[in-house]
């Protein structure tokens, strides 16, 4: 079953790894995300490290 969960710096590494893997699925099958194959699971999961990043900084 199919589980929504607002994503945050607290929950975003809870499903990095699980983030990652749909990443990758995207690039493999011709998204244009920035990304091109090959794209290892390795630097798909460093760039959610930044989107979270992004969560913990101040806006005004």
């Amino acid at each position: 079953m199919m589980k929504i969960v607002l994503l945050n710096d607290t929950t975003l590494p809870v499903y990095r790894t699980e983030l990652a893997d749909l990443l990758l699925d995207a690039v493999m099958h011709g998204a244009s995300v920035g990304y091109e194959m090959p794209l290892s699971h390795d630097t798909a999961a460093r760039h959610l490290s930044g989107v979270r990043d992004a969560f913990t900084v101040d806006c005004p």
